[in-house]
């Protein structure tokens, strides 16, 4: 008897079988492995369930035929910490192992992976681009493993110091680390560009900025020192 067997992408123990009973089309519905309810339907009726699903796939991709991600592709996540993980929408990586519903990527998480649903990336077909300065990167390698996953910007890339050719800064252009391997991340086309020499900033924010920078430990984040500026103005 021929069967066909859909498996949830968030759990592969629920599913939905579909196979031919009598004169009818039987969908048995099953959860953690165990039976929960089957429907019938006539021929006429199954398909116009068939062509009722492929509408509804039509309305997540566009009826787009993609290939399957596969071991060794590059992939973009399209979502701020897509399934928990500390990734933001553009970051780009290989796939290191993947199954129907996931892929699994080099990350800080479990045993060193991050697991990303298929649904929150996309395959990078493209070549992708060397990192030049002025790029926005993560970490991959640093100097040291404390700084492994932090983001920031491309400085200088020191071409005689094959070791750790990158020197990454912080958007306020204080140093982070030197880098052995960075990721480069993909700024989303939606996302607006802010060019500094087009906006003009009155001087006693300046100064706030600066004393603020001034009193902040000098691990602390860009939104930190930001915070303490507020606080500095009387906003908090």
């Amino acid at each position: 008897m021929t069967e066909y067997v859909a498996k949830c992408w968030a759990d592969e123990a629920d599913t939905i079988t579909a196979s031919v009973q009598g004169e009818s089309v039987e969908l048995a519905a099953s959860s953690n492995g165990l039976h929960r309810m089957e429907a019938y339907l006539k021929s006429a009726k199954t398909r116009e369930f068939a062509r009722g699903l492929l509408a509804l796939a039509d309305e997540i991709d566009g009826g787009k035929a993609t290939e399957p991600v596969k071991v060794g592709d590059t992939v973009r996540v399209l979502h701020d910490s897509a399934n928990g993980a500390s990734v933001r929408r553009g970051d780009t990586f290989v796939v290191r192992h993947v199954n129907d519903h996931e892929v699994q990527v080099d990350g800080n998480g479990v045993r060193g992976r991050w697991y990303l649903s298929l649904t929150n990336v996309e395959k990078v077909d493209a070549a992708p681009q060397p990192v030049k300065v002025g790029d926005r990167v993560t970490i991959v390698r640093g100097e040291n493993t404390s700084s492994n996953g932090k983001t920031g910007i491309v400085d200088e890339i020191d071409d005689a110091e094959s070791r750790v050719p990158y020197r990454i800064v912080d958007e306020m252009g204080d140093y982070v680390a030197w880098a052995a391997e960075v990721r480069k991340v993909d700024a989303p086309a939606d996302e607006l560009v802010f060019d500094a020499s087009r906006v003009v900033v009155a001087p006693e924010r300046v100064a706030l900025l600066e004393e603020a920078r001034k009193q902040s430990r000098p691990s602390a984040s860009t939104e930190d020192v930001l915070a303490v500026a507020r606080f500095l103005a009387g906003e908090q």
